[in-house]
């Protein structure tokens, strides 16, 4: 059976602020997570991103909302919509 991940992202009041940041986890024992394919969707764009030690970093352009999508052998996909702040 594949693993599960986690996802943290900064949860604040209001919207995420600049750069958007995640840190991704293995749902079962909490040790980040390498190379995860991370792809960030908004604006009409995509972006591609692969981190290390589980930490994983974009800038956008603009304020909104971006679905990222999660990817990794052996691990079930996951799927977050987050708001980049005003």
């Amino acid at each position: 059976m594949p693993h599960t991940i986690t996802v943290w992202t900064p949860r604040a009041e209001g919207p995420v602020a600049l750069p958007l940041v995640f840190k991704v986890l293995d749902a079962a024992d909490g040790s980040p997570l390498r190379d995860v394919s991370i792809e960030l969707f908004g604006e009409g764009t995509k972006w591609v991103g692969h981190g290390q030690a589980g930490t994983y970093r974009f800038s956008v352009p603009a304020p909104g909302r971006y679905k990222v999508s999660f990817a990794k052998q052996g691990y079930v996909d996951r799927t977050e919509t987050v708001a980049v702040g005003d």
